[in-house]
């Protein structure tokens, strides 16, 4: 039987501790065995471990740490919010059903490419439930965690970006048809302005006339 207690110390401080009960029967005599194990440690990494997931919960950027297969060891609320569906299908997924345009050869020529670099960076389209896709920035590390080699995923989504670099595309390529439609509608009207005046029968003091009408 285990239990978790707490125990005093000399100190009046309080640890937490797992308790291991045992019965045992030695010479017609019955015995309970207690041992006790100081979970501090254990308490302070599990905690860290919680903060850290709260952490990456928090982040508006997709977190995800994958397993050499492709799927999924992690990931945190983003990603969810993000693709449109749940934890219990993503659970389910290949990180491929989110890359569309990424193959299984690429996939792991990209995985060896971060194991032998240590990191990879990239611009990718991710897929949503509905079918959909949307830019992320992303940023691809190999991890070591509890004896498993994973790679953690940092995706951004940069949708709000690409939208602003395409409304000033937009507007650079509207700025140079006007800029084509001035020099020509320019040139038309020098035309016109040399065959509604003879400058060579212009008779005038100043030379700036001819300039004037030129412009």
């Amino acid at each position: 039987m285990e239990l978790e207690r707490s125990r005093l110390t000399k100190d009046g401080s309080i640890f937490p501790v797992q308790i291991s009960l045992n019965y045992v029967n030695f010479n017609g005599k019955e015995f309970c065995l207690e041992f006790a194990r100081d979970l501090t440690t254990k308490r302070e990494r599990d905690e860290a471990i919680q903060l850290s997931y709260h952490t990456m919960n928090s982040f508006d950027e997709i977190v995800y740490w994958l397993r050499t297969d492709g799927s999924f060891r992690y990931f945190n609320d983003a990603f969810c919010k993000k693709t449109g569906y749940s934890r219990q299908a993503i659970e389910t997924m290949h990180v491929l059903d989110f890359y569309p345009g990424v193959t299984f050869e690429t996939y792991q020529t990209n995985w060896e490419q971060i194991r032998k670099e240590g990191r990879m960076d990239g611009v990718y389209e991710v897929l949503k439930k509905d079918g959909t896709t949307f830019p992320v920035e992303g940023s691809y590390s190999m991890i070591e965690f509890a004896g498993e080699e994973l790679i953690l995923g940092l995706a951004r989504d940069i949708t709000n970006r690409k939208n602003k670099e395409k409304e000033l595309q937009d507007q650079l390529a509207e700025n140079e048809i006007l800029r084509r439609q001035l020099e020509k509608e320019n040139i038309i009207l020098k035309e016109e302005i040399k065959l509604d005046h003879n400058f060579a029968n212009i008779i005038s003091i100043s030379s700036n006339y001819k300039k004037v009408l030129l412009l």
